[in-house]
């Protein structure tokens, strides 16, 4: 299966994975509902997370595109939209 197979709820299994290693304080705590203001806790978990996210589903993300994503749902439909 590629990203491009990739339905929105394995999508946001996958985010919801990534952004528990790089936001260690919110394991077993996201959801799609998650405000990502509330999870980043230094900028450089941040940009790691994007780099992460971009790397697995094999995307780039523009910068400005990701000042419209407010929530790990948004993120999840913006992915859908674009892999």
């Amino acid at each position: 299966m590629t990203s491009k197979d990739l339905s929105k709820k394995e999508i946001l299994r996958k985010v919801k994975e990534i952004s528990e290693i790089e936001f260690t304080n919110f394991k077993g705590k996201i959801s799609s509902k998650t405000l990502f203001d509330e999870m980043e806790s230094r900028k450089l978990d941040e940009k790691e997370f994007v780099i992460q996210v971009e790397e697995f589903f094999e995307v780039r993300i523009a910068q400005r595109n990701l000042t419209k994503i407010l929530t790990v749902g948004d993120l999840v439909d913006h992915l859908h939209d674009i892999i």
